[in-house]
């Protein structure tokens, strides 16, 4: 199972995104907010702890196997991340404008 099924199982993105929004209506501060764009960032980043009950809810999953599945995406990670170049990679500078 992957997180990619557990959405699946969840009715989608929206469908997810539409409970959280509901939910956020009711108790604005016990739900983070999670657009559909959010939720289909799960299948790379895995789905945050915040959001579980919402999934197990709309998912009939548990826990455990919402977490097996974090833990199953962070294992087929790409093994070169730590070797890409990165926003705090230092850059090249320029000549161009020196004095």
């Amino acid at each position: 199972m992957t997180v990619r099924d557990i959405i699946k199982d969840c009715g989608g993105a929206p469908a997810i995104a539409g409970e959280i929004r509901r939910l956020r209506e009711l108790e604005p501060e016990s739900y983070p907010l999670a657009g559909v764009k959010a939720v289909y960032q799960w299948v790379h980043n895995g789905i945050p702890q915040w959001h579980w009950p919402v999934v197990m809810k709309l998912s009939g999953r548990t826990e455990r196997e919402i977490l097996q599945a974090n833990r199953e995406l962070k294992k087929s990670a790409p093994a070169d991340k730590a070797s890409r170049p990165t926003d705090s990679t230092p850059r090249r500078s320029s000549t161009r404008f020196a004095a």
